[in-house]
């Protein structure tokens, strides 16, 4: 699997599910900064999600990468997140945890975004990117004195019992 392909899958499923918009460059104060994709959003917000590929020979252009484009939104004063989706041959490296004092780092292992299950890896990893299921609510139910009376319909005493208990069951 490589990494363009996986880097694309990743923008796919943003773009798809979570709504962010591409951006085919990023430019800020006239700098260009080359990642692999530039992705805001989601929706009507202002997130900034960059995603790189990261190999032992591309850490140092990745660092300062990121390192000049943090500066340059504080120069600025903005007030954007920043995001690094790194799709990483060695996940353990380093790096990443330097990089996480300066934005918010997500790591894709290469190795671990392969086979039949590829789309539920990639989701579990940008699960912070993703918008959150929620369950669909459950039906209105009767009160619970009510249910309980049904419960106990064949006695007349216990149906006078439910009445008069002064305590509501919740």
């Amino acid at each position: 699997m490589t990494q363009e392909l996986i880097i694309r899958e990743i923008v796919a499923l943003l773009i798809g599910e979570a709504k962010f918009r591409h951006r085919p460059k990023l430019f800020v104060a006239d700098i260009d900064f080359a990642f692999d994709a530039i992705l805001t959003g989601p929706e009507d917000q202002e997130r900034l999600v960059a995603v790189r590929r990261m190999t032992r020979e591309k850490t140092s252009s990745v660092r300062n990468d990121v390192r000049a484009l943090t500066s340059m939104l504080s120069r600025m004063e903005s007030l954007r997140p920043l995001v690094l989706v790194a799709v990483a041959d060695d996940p353990n490296d380093g790096l990443f945890e330097e990089l996480a004092t300066l934005c918010r780092v997500i790591v894709v292992p290469l190795k671990e975004v392969t086979g039949a299950y590829r789309d539920q890896q990639l989701r579990r990893f940008l699960r912070p990117l993703l918008p959150l299921k929620l369950p669909d609510p459950l039906k209105l139910r009767k009160p619970p004195e009510d249910r309980l009376s049904a419960r106990l319909a064949a006695s007349d005493q216990q149906r006078t019992l439910v009445r008069v208990s002064p305590a509501r069951i919740t």
